[in-house]
């Protein structure tokens, strides 16, 4: 089981052990996700503590149920500000299901304000009389590392709200994100990896053998 404990997170006799931080807020479903990464090699935390978190190689940003208790929770652990700190740093954050949504625009029905935490120009919003409750084919972008192995697997999906367009190109030398789709009558962004941002609209803990590789390249790439 992982370590629950808010000590010091790096052993000197296994510093080459990635260190996994899942950000604990109120409502988090972490349980599931912090078993599928132990069983990766990682070394996992379920924390809220800020100097753990930042000083990860890794931090998760867990998903819920309501994309407005995510944003509410998060606001209470300051998770914006240290997902914003992260990232100024060049260090992972992986977020998962709605809180893929609070990275994008959200549209005024969700009554979610979600301005600090946006990373990604474009909109995240409901289709009418639609939601998603189950597994899906994820047709990764061809240059995927985390998909490595699962290209054109499926994976499981909760979500009520859909990013329909990737409309960020890369500019200069700056490298492309990788976006990969859930191809269908109305397709939908299923992941994006940009830099040290990997956001994923599916939930990795609950996809079985593709969902538990993706979280094993993920640790690789730390």
């Amino acid at each position: 089981m992982p370590d629950l404990d808010d000590s010091p997170i790096r052993d000197e006799s296994n510093d080459e052990t990635p260190i996994v931080a899942i950000l604990d807020y109120i409502s988090a479903q972490s349980s599931e996700l912090a078993e599928a990464l132990s069983a990766t090699g990682a070394d996992v935390y379920v924390t809220s503590n800020w100097a753990m978190c930042s000083s990860a190689d890794g931090l998760i940003i867990p998903s819920h149920d309501s994309v407005f208790d995510v944003a509410r929770e998060l606001n209470l652990v300051r998770g914006a500000e240290l997902i914003d700190s992260r990232l100024i740093a060049s260090k992972s954050v992986l977020a998962i299901g709605h809180a893929f949504n609070l990275l994008f625009e959200l549209d005024e029905k969700s009554k979610v304000n979600n301005e600090k935490f946006q990373q990604w120009p474009g909109a995240s919003t409901a289709r009418e009389d639609e939601t998603i409750l189950g597994w899906q084919k994820v047709k990764a972008d061809e240059n995927s590392k985390l998909f490595a192995n699962i290209h054109d697997q499926e994976f499981f999906f909760e979500n009520q709200l859909f990013v329909s367009q990737w409309v960020l190109d890369a500019q200069g030398p700056l490298t492309a994100p990788k976006v990969s789709w859930v191809r269908s009558t109305e397709s939908f962004v299923a992941t994006v990896e940009n830099g040290p941002l990997i956001a994923t609209q599916f939930l990795p803990e609950k996809s079985k053998s593709a969902g538990h590789t993706f979280l094993k390249n993920w640790v690789k790439s730390l």
